[in-house]
């Protein structure tokens, strides 16, 4: 069953008006990709002037307020790290998320920690009472119907209801898209510290089967639009854009081991210097750093858990620009074993 092509055209006419944020947004990530690579660099006081930056543009993903009170909590600066992850509070955290973090353990042995825990409490509140809590509750169910169709196992039956279902879901997140406005954190919140949009698994499917039909509208300038609007993560969308076939933003670039291995498998791909240059121009349109400087995040984030890198672990391809730049990746990693495909 083709998606609902009457409606996501009418959806695809909708005029925002988020024009007039596009630079406020670019200045944002500007920010949050320096004090990354500062974070990386172990130059911490400077990663947090950076984050205060980009926090005073009036912008804020959970991601970065959790990985700048992490940057407060490395140099013992503990009444900055509570003052950020307070703000966590308003993207719809729950604060027993934040306690699951060992980490952070020993600020739960502070006499100030009862009085935190109660004003975030106070504030979670505040963003509960301005929760769209019924647009949660039907995107939730859209997921939760995508998970129950995919737990069947697969065969022809199976795969038509799945595309059955791919179908309805991504055209009912449009409407609700066009009735409630754009599920951003503050608005609906996330699943868990370090997870994706709640709807995320919706638009991911439908990208996928963009990729094995032109049939299908594109929502791909739509979806660009919240991203510069600084509702959207550039991480998830280019994460989703590339699903289609074309590596537009470079977003393939992870390895993982299997649960039962304990070896990674990498897949080496060459990118010639042209791509490469177009491939950053992308990045840069959408607030991505550049080639060079992800690929330096990713391989510190394999090393490194203190912090949360986002990341779409979900593929097995780590793509470098040349055979050398592959070579020193492998060199300065701590994999045990390495097979080449």
């Amino acid at each position: 069953m083709a998606i609902r092509i009457s409606f996501l055209f009418s959806f695809l006419l909708l005029v925002h008006g988020v024009s007039a944020q596009h630079s406020n947004y670019l200045e944002y990530r500007s920010h949050i990709n320096k004090a990354e690579l500062h974070l990386i660099d172990s130059d911490i006081k400077k990663a947090l002037l950076e984050y205060d930056s980009s926090f005073n543009l009036s912008f804020g993903f959970a991601r970065d307020y959790y990985n700048a009170a992490k940057c407060a909590f490395s140099i013992k600066n503990y009444p900055l790290c509570l003052h950020y992850l307070l703000q966590l509070s308003s993207v719809g955290t729950d604060i027993n998320e934040i306690k699951q973090d060992l980490d952070l353990k020993v600020l739960y042995t502070f006499r100030s920690w009862p009085n935190f825990e109660n004003e975030y409490m106070q504030s979670y509140k505040k963003w509960q009472l301005n929760e769209k809590k019924d647009f949660r509750t039907k995107i939730d169910s859209l997921v939760r119907r995508d998970q129950s169709v995919r737990s069947e196992g697969y065969n022809n039956k199976v795969q038509r209801e799945i595309d059955i279902t791919d179908s309805v879901n991504v055209d009912a997140l449009c409407k609700l898209i066009q009735c409630y406005g754009f599920p951003t954190e503050r608005r609906v919140g996330c699943v868990g510290l370090r997870q994706k949009e709640i709807f995320y698994v919706l638009m991911h499917h439908y990208f996928q089967k963009r990729a094995k039909s032109d049939t299908i509208p594109d929502l791909s300038g739509q979806f660009k639009n919240y991203v510069l609007a600084g509702d959207l993560s550039p991480y998830t969308f280019s994460d989703w854009f590339d699903l289609q076939g074309h590596i537009t933003y470079f977003s393939t670039v992870i390895y993982r081991a299997l649960p039962d291995s304990n070896w990674y498998s990498i897949s080496l791909h060459s990118i010639d210097s042209l791509e490469i240059e177009q491939i950053n121009k992308n990045r840069s349109e959408i607030g991505l750093e550049r080639i060079d400087e992800y690929l330096r995040k990713v391989l510190f984030s394999f090393k490194n858990s203190f912090f949360d890198f986002e990341f779409p672990w979900s593929k097995e391809t780590l793509r470098f620009g040349s055979i050398g730049s592959a070579f020193y990746f492998l060199k300065n990693s701590t994999l045990e074993k390495i097979h080449f495909k």
